[in-house]
């Protein structure tokens, strides 16, 4: 007998993005047959929602609420109806209006065509996503007042000169490579002692080296610190460890790296400042986020299409490079290969 295994997608559960209208929940109607939604807003000051059914008067609700039901649910007929709901702000404005179509098909239904079934509402089409949680919950860089008052002295003129927030984004990165290029190195015990910030001033002061974490750690709080939502994913797949004889097995080995969330295109979008890579892309695509950027590198089909957005420091300028012709190819198939364990981090 085979067994049945079940592909439980949960990518969108580590990428959120910020949407007006999502469903919080979808339960059962108690005494009758039908759902209650519930209708998360990820706007601020709600004051209510409309919503109508099949075009009819809009009706409110102030927690979001919605209760579904249908008549003639003994006929043998599928029912169909749609509905629209948007939220209205305090100050009048409103959301954009989305709309579910809801589909029942009662049991009679199948009954007549000789089928036992149980009567089935199903949600044929609809624009409002499940909600997934919030950009901010993945967060977790906070920088005090001093720090980002030290951020916006460092790089807040370089910032302030993009057009977008992504391309803000790649300004401070390439600021941050030019800055810690001579520090590059194993750092001793002391820069864990200290703040990213101050690990960049000793760094550059001569007194210390980076690597990854510490280079990721530095640009995620300045990111953070002029307006850029940034997060940290952390890497490596270690097999075990011996604490007697002082070593560990690695299957893969360790390595930091961060993802920013640009607000203007609604998306994260990974970048390696280690690495001195701005982006990644297939094609003409909008830049990849770190999961498709390792599901596209482990498939041959797709290798060839990569193209990295990198820094060149020596010419200080952007070059976009296929990732065939690329020197940064080893490294990138070394530690985003498959047998590898992502670290991602939530409150």
């Amino acid at each position: 007998m085979a067994d049945t295994l079940e592909l439980k997608l949960r990518y969108w559960d580590y990428y959120p993005t910020r949407e007006e209208l999502t469903i919080e929940s979808i339960e059962g109607l108690k005494g009758d047959i039908g759902m209650k939604i519930k209708i998360n807003a990820q706007v601020d000051k709600i004051s209510h929602f409309l919503y109508c059914f099949d075009g009819k008067s809009w009706n409110k609700s102030y927690d979001g609420t919605i209760d579904i039901s249908f008549n003639n649910i003994h006929s043998p007929e599928p029912h169909y109806l749609t509905l629209k709901v948007k939220a209205v702000l305090n100050d009048g404005s409103e959301t954009g209006t989305y709309s579910m179509t809801i589909g029942y098909f009662p049991s009679e239904l199948y009954a007549m065509r000789g089928r036992t079934s149980p009567s089935w509402i199903i949600i044929l089409k609809t624009d409002l996503n499940l909600f997934r949680g919030n950009v901010e919950e993945w967060i977790l860089d906070r920088p005090t007042s001093d720090e980002i008052d030290h951020a916006v002295k460092l790089w807040g003129n370089t910032v302030s000169k993009a057009q977008t927030d992504f391309e803000a984004a790649k300004a401070l990165a390439k600021e941050i490579i030019r800055a810690l290029e001579p520090c590059r190195g194993i750092p001793s015990d002391d820069m864990g002692k200290l703040r990213p910030f101050q690990q960049y001033k000793r760094a550059v002061s001569g007194k210390d080296k980076v690597w990854c974490g510490n280079i990721a750690a530095i640009y995620s709080y300045a990111a953070n610190a002029l307006g850029i939502p940034c997060r940290r994913i952390g890497m490596n797949y270690q097999l075990f460890s011996d604490n007697v004889k002082n070593y560990s097995v690695l299957l893969a080995e360790g390595h930091s790296t961060i993802e920013i969330f640009s607000v203007s295109l609604n998306r994260w979008i990974w970048m390696d400042p280690t690495l001195r890579i701005l982006g990644a892309y297939i094609g003409d695509s909008d830049p990849l986020n770190l999961v498709q950027l390792c599901m596209f590198l482990n498939d041959y089909g797709f290798v060839r299409k990569i193209r990295l957005l990198e820094y060149n420091l020596k010419k200080d300028q952007e070059e976009m490079i296929p990732l065939t012709k690329s020197d940064k190819k080893d490294a990138l198939l070394k530690y985003f290969k498959k047998d590898q364990i992502f670290r991602f981090y939530k409150k």
